[in-house]
């Protein structure tokens, strides 16, 4: 089994319903559902498009997905995470939009916002202790992945290539797009994501997601509301 630490919204929420619409799965109870046709596209389409990004879910990364580490058991995972979201205040981000991020598209911060940044930071280290390391299959994989030197660095120390100052804060919405396909794909979302799109997002949630076996969809655990005082 593997852990991770995402950002997801509150169940039920408007962006968790839209972001769970648009992938086909809610990760809070693991319903499957049809996808939406709009500006011209399919639900076949859709589906076809976010086939990865519905295995994990609605979600932005904080921490990446490993095993727990030997001595330590879920439910003292799961104290240690409602623990931490208790004295760890929420993130507002003044403006996010629907940009291509990687050869796929995500919603993510217009410009840099360091207290993000450093969130990220502390969920990393702080959570470093409960993290059991990764298989040498899975290692090498990510090694081939076109990593930079520093990139190798931060998988071999922190278990994710993209942590720390390599840390870039997406909310996944597809897989890789074919380039005849980008532009009515980018006007689908940018019409089902419309109230959020160019709108501020409160980082204020911390997911525990979990999947059960290689392969397998992320399932959210449970999950906390960052209460701490700003």
């Amino acid at each position: 089994m593997r852990y991770a630490l995402y950002y997801v919204p509150e169940a039920g929420s408007s962006f968790n319903d839209a972001g769970s619409r648009w992938l086909g799965r809610d990760a809070y109870n693991d319903r499957f559902f049809a996808q939406p046709g709009i500006n011209g596209l399919t639900p076949w389409q859709i589906a076809e498009r976010t086939l990865n990004a519905r295995r994990y879910g609605f979600h932005a990364t904080l921490k990446a997905p490993a095993p727990l580490a030997g001595h330590v058991s879920e439910a003292d995972y799961v104290r240690a995470v409602a623990e931490f979201c208790k004295t760890t205040p929420a993130v507002v981000l003044p403006k996010v939009e629907i940009q291509s991020f990687s050869n796929i598209y995500a919603i993510v911060p217009v410009e840099p916002f360091p207290p993000l940044n450093a969130l990220e930071k502390d969920i990393v280290m702080h959570f470093e202790p409960w993290r059991g390391g990764l298989n040498d299959e899975t290692m090498e994989k990510q090694r081939r992945g076109n990593l930079t030197d520093r990139q190798i660095e931060l998988l071999e120390r922190w278990g994710y290539a993209h942590a720390m100052e390599e840390f870039r804060f997406h909310v996944t919405l597809t897989d890789r797009i074919p380039d005849g396909q980008k532009d009515v794909f980018v006007a689908a979302m940018k019409q089902h994501f419309k109230p959020f799109d160019g709108a501020p997002l409160s980082i204020d949630r911390l997911g525990i997601f979990v999947e059960d076996q290689p392969g397998a969809p992320f399932r959210i655990l449970d999950s906390f509301a960052l209460e701490g005082a700003a």
